[in-house]
């Protein structure tokens, strides 16, 4: 596997979780596989940072984007083959946008507004329909709630607008009144702040909600949820999503700001490079679940 395959290959991971094989095998099959790692090598690469603060280097990259990847979506005659390869563009698009958000020291109306000039642009001189397309790359979304960012909305507000717009929520696995004792264990070595709140991360709820979590805990908490992962002592529902989805989505800090402002797999890793770190943490996390296996 070259760097490229590899850069590929981890970007995909990151959106797709289980699925990133078959993922894979459709942007090789349909040739999407460098239009998409051209881009992400701009939203990922320092030396390619300066570019994403030229309005109109925004606007002729995300026109030169449309154009490869639309292309090829045209020339497919099988309606559900067609289908299946617009969902996993949209889902590539939606996480491109918003990593080019990040990356850009532009205000964030100016590059949607260049996005969106540059997709007018491939629309009128192609023939597509301009707001056919907005769907499929999940761009009027983000376009949408371009004001309320620039009235002080964050840049991890903008996140969580965007991801909450399905519900998931983790499924206990084992006896009931375990959960209760975790989430009395977590309040006691002060990991969140609720007992309640945190339980509400294991219903189905249909608005949303969220749980307070001491800022000096969150690699406690992307430890203890990989082994509840690991330990199969979990499940989550509500889509297509990885097992730190919901707490990604729904924890926050105690002043109220959102607490896992990176993809949290780079957090773990993080802690894995680290190995006494990554040692204790594991060791204390699996001595709090080792009552829960036997239960």
């Amino acid at each position: 596997m070259n760097k490229d395959q590899a850069i590929l290959k981890t970007f995909v991971e990151e959106i797709f979780v289980n699925e990133q094989d078959s993922v894979s095998n459709i942007l090789k099959a349909y040739g999407l596989e460098n239009s998409i790692l051209q881009i992400i090598k701009r939203v990922n690469d320092p030396a390619y940072f300066s570019e994403l603060d030229n309005p109109d280097f925004i606007k002729s990259l995300s026109s030169s984007f449309i154009v490869r990847v639309n292309s090829r979506i045209e020339e497919i005659s099988n309606a559900f083959e067609k289908k299946e390869v617009e969902y996993v563009i949209g889902q590539i698009s939606e996480h491109l946008l918003i990593k080019l958000i990040h990356t850009s020291s532009l205000e964030t109306s100016v590059v949607l507004n260049q996005i969106s000039k540059g997709l007018k642009t491939s629309c009128e001189l192609n023939g597509w329909d301009y707001h056919q397309l907005n769907r499929m790359v999940k761009f009027e979304l983000l376009h949408g709630i371009a004001a309320k960012y620039e009235n002080g909305t964050t840049t991890t507000d903008t996140i969580r607008v965007v991801k909450n717009q399905s519900h998931c929520y983790y499924c206990w696995k084992g006896n009931p009144k375990d959960l209760e004792d975790l989430a009395f264990s977590l309040k006691d070595k002060k990991v969140v702040k609720s007992k309640v709140d945190f339980t509400k991360l294991f219903e189905n709820h249909e608005n949303d909600i969220s749980v307070k979590v001491y800022e000096d805990k969150l690699e406690y908490l992307i430890v203890l949820f990989d082994q509840l992962n690991h330990l199969k002592l979990i499940s989550v529902k509500g889509g297509r999503v990885g097992h730190f989805t919901p707490i990604r989505r729904y924890t926050i800090d105690l002043s109220g700001e959102v607490l896992i402002k990176r993809n949290p797999k780079h957090i773990k890793y993080g802690i894995m490079k680290d190995q006494q770190k990554a040692h204790s943490l594991v060791q204390d996390v699996q001595n709090l679940l080792s009552p829960y296996l036997t239960s």
